[in-house]
């Protein structure tokens, strides 16, 4: 344990292999070597499982978030700043990151 294992060529190494490989074949890579081999990453079911809470928070307030993006572009319109400010304040009280931009406003759960 006197040595760390040469952590920095391992992961040269890892940046060689994204570099020249692509898709499934990169994402399996990685997840045998860098994740088993190295402990960087978790498992595959500990990501789908992940995703799969992240999907089901997201449906839940979904409906909500979006009614409320609805009346925050309302009041942006008419220039009533203070609205739309408080209706960012009860998204971001809901864990909603707001980010406004050319195609209108996008969200997602913090």
């Amino acid at each position: 344990m006197n040595d760390d294992f040469n952590s920095r060529a391992a992961i040269i190494g890892i940046q060689e292999v994204v570099s020249q490989y692509s898709g499934r074949d990169v994402a399996t890579w990685l997840e045998m070597y860098a994740g088993e081999v190295l402990g960087l990453l978790p498992s595959s079911e500990e990501v789908l499982a992940l995703r799969a809470k992240a999907d089901s928070a997201r449906a839940e307030v979904a409906d909500k978030v979006e009614a409320l993006l609805s009346e925050r572009e309302i009041a942006r319109q008419s220039k009533d700043w203070s609205r739309a400010d408080e209706i960012r304040d009860e998204l971001t009280t809901m864990g909603v990151i707001v980010e406004d931009g050319p195609d209108g406003p996008t969200w997602r759960l913090d």
